[in-house]
């Protein structure tokens, strides 16, 4: 019988988006704006609740077509407002 791996899985996205730091930053920190950056072209089909600090969470239900939840987590490990953050997030599995 083949080993088992039970190692967390790791998935590491990077993207540059063509936007000043500060209106990033901004998007990934409030509310209203995370809502529109994590659905674009649905507005209002999220409900964010942010903890914009070290440490602090943020919490995503993006809404389907259909009605269906998909709940998005994470944290704010690391960051600055004039340029980068660290982030980890975390996706509930589908099916």
């Amino acid at each position: 019988m083949p080993a088992t791996d039970t190692s967390p899985l790791r998935l590491e996205l990077r993207r540059t988006i063509a936007a000043p730091p500060e209106r990033i930053f901004a998007a990934w920190t409030t509310p209203e704006l995370l809502r529109g950056f994590i659905t674009p072209g649905r507005p209002g089909h999220a409900t964010v609740t942010v903890d914009a600090r070290l440490g602090g969470r943020f919490h995503v239900d993006m809404l389907g077509a259909a009605g269906e939840v998909y709940p998005h987590d994470g944290e704010y490990l690391e960051g600055h407002t004039t340029g980068w953050m660290l982030i980890a997030d975390q996706l509930e599995a589908l099916g």
